[in-house]
């Protein structure tokens, strides 16, 4: 295989992880009891709407709700990368890094916030409250971070 077909085989794995964070941040990431949790309802402030309703928690800085906003930068840089790798024939870059690391950051916060959720309802325990898509999103994060820039990978 020469330099330009792995090249090419980089990109193309980077444009699909980006398709499939893409895809994944509108899917069910958790469930907690009947309610069904995406990446998106982080973005629009609907995790805290339904943390209290269920739960009776609130979000800790109320003030700061408006920062979440951010996660939708997920979507949005996901779909760039993908148009980055096909339009201009580029690799995903900083585009697919940032992506895939704030998609990793919401895992985090997910897993924890859900992790001690068992606290009020015993019936809501991990890994039994993780969804597939939530697998799929993190596995796709991963690859679209080491699958974004053209350089080996060990030096990631």
């Amino acid at each position: 295989m020469t330099s330009t077909q792995k090249s090419h085989f980089t990109t193309n794995i980077a444009a699909l992880f980006a398709a499939a964070v893409l895809i994944c941040f509108f899917l069910p990431w958790l469930k907690w009891g009947n309610d069904t949790v995406s990446a998106k309802d982080m973005a629009t402030g609907n995790f805290y709407v339904l943390s209290e309703s269920n739960f009776g928690l609130t979000s800790p800085f109320p003030e700061m709700d408006a920062a979440n906003a951010v996660f939708w930068l997920i979507p949005v840089m996901a779909f760039l990368a993908i148009l980055r790798i096909f339009i201009q024939k580029k690799s995903a870059g900083l585009l697919g890094c940032l992506a895939g690391a704030l998609v990793l950051g919401l895992a985090v916060v997910y897993i924890l916030f859900t992790d001690e959720l068992y606290v009020f309802d015993d019936s809501i325990v991990l890994p039994g409250a993780l969804l597939p898509a939530f697998y799929v999103a993190v596995f796709c994060a991963l690859g679209l971070i080491l699958s974004s820039w053209r350089q080996k990978w060990g030096l990631k």
